[in-house]
């Protein structure tokens, strides 16, 4: 039985936007935790920052978007899943911070991987019958099902994650494994470089000239830029050159995009995304060799400054663009000024260490620039609606 897709859009955004709340105003507890520390299992909170967010805001977001886009109506089995999936972040948000990686939190996690499968087989599907009338349809259910793809090939991180937790004598001998980490990244890698992007380019490329060629290439370059993961764990010259092969088959298919329609590109993106999806693909290359992959190899706050910059400079305003934001400066030419500024802060820690400034004058600056990046992105993202018309 199909249901008229409006209402559910409505309330998935709002409870999309709720996971968005939750989960910035756990990142700026955190921020805050390195200014005056407080009594908390630090990384168990960190685990439900980063989840409630990758899952329960940019992948619902994404999600709900391509269904507006698509499908006018949503199947009673799609619902229930759509509703397993909220539940699976509502229970990671809530277990998380008590137990870690604990049994409650690996039950929701799970729950969520299984129906996300599940619900990316029925997309499978259903995408075929998208309005044949469109032009250039087939390009965009090939994108979609690149997606979808990469969607089973992600829960291959967490399945080996399983038996490798069987095998191990204890999960916290486990978690320094160098298996353990391929198995974690695998999955990370796979998601928001594989689902996420994928459901970004069906969203938004204009498919005029688009060949199939290249989305071929581009998905080649994105299996071998796992290599950049691999790196993580073991540097060695060949996952360099595997990692840099994959990043310019793919900086070099987007400028083939981007010269071949440049001004559709400005007109719907802007040009601080579209910078932003540029150096995406050049940092991938520099980030392929030495001394820029050791960094971000050593230093933590660099690797979070890339997935910020991924997750925060990329894909929350990709998602605000198809939502029909305004990009006026004082909402979100201010954003991106504050966000620039939380990845300076982020980057430059040894300044502050060669001046008189104690360590935490520099965490106070990062928690006060994130403060404001939070207000910024809860406020622009509330003043958004998300219906049948995108209105």
């Amino acid at each position: 039985m199909a249901i008229a897709h409006g209402r559910i859009i409505n309330r998935w955004w709002v409870v999309s936007r709720l996971f968005l709340l939750c989960g910035a105003i756990i990142g700026l507890a955190l921020r805050f935790y390195f200014v005056k520390p407080f009594p908390i299992s630090f990384h168990y909170w960190l685990h439900a920052h980063s989840h409630t967010l990758l899952l329960g805001w940019i992948d619902n977001a994404l999600l709900l978007l391509l269904y507006r886009k698509c499908f006018p109506t949503i199947s009673r089995v799609e619902k229930i899943c759509i509703g397993l999936l909220q539940i699976g972040v509502a229970g990671m948000l809530v277990s998380f911070p008590f137990q870690g990686y604990g049994p409650v939190a690996i039950a929701f996690s799970s729950l969520h991987l299984i129906v996300s499968d599940v619900l990316a087989g029925l997309i499978w599907i259903r995408i075929k019958a998208f309005s044949t009338a469109h032009a250039f349809a087939e390009k965009f259910v090939l994108l979609v099902r690149l997606a979808v793809a990469f969607q089973f090939l992600c829960t291959l991180g967490p399945l080996m994650l399983g038996y490798l937790s069987a095998k191990a004598e204890g999960a916290h001998a486990l978690q320094h494994t160098a298996f353990y980490q391929l198995s974690l990244f695998y999955y990370l890698h796979f998601l928001y470089n594989g689902v996420f992007f994928y459901l970004l380019l069906a969203l938004w490329l204009p498919l005029v000239r688009v060949k199939n060629f290249h989305l071929y290439a581009m998905a080649a370059g994105t299996v071998l830029t796992f290599a950049h993961a691999v790196l993580y764990v073991h540097e060695w010259w060949l996952w360099s050159w595997l990692a840099v092969m994959g990043s310019a088959m793919q900086l070099g298919v987007w400028l083939i995009w981007v010269k071949q329609d440049l001004q559709n590109f400005k007109q719907s993106l802007g040009w601080m995304l579209m910078a932003a999806m540029t150096l995406k693909f050049v940092l991938q290359i520099a980030g392929s060799f030495p001394p820029l992959s050791h960094l971000v190899i050593t230093q933590r706050f660099w690797l979070m400054a890339y997935l910020h910059f991924l997750f925060l400079g990329i894909y929350t305003p990709f998602i605000w663009v198809m939502a029909g934001v305004q990009r006026k400066f004082f909402s979100y030419g201010l954003y991106y000024l504050l966000w620039l500024s939380t990845e300076g802060l982020l980057l430059m820690p040894y300044l502050f260490r060669k001046t008189h400034l104690a360590p935490e004058v520099w965490y106070a600056c990062i928690f006060a620039a994130y403060a404001g990046l939070v207000v910024l992105l809860i406020g622009i993202t509330y003043r958004l609606r998300v219906g049948k018309n995108g209105q």
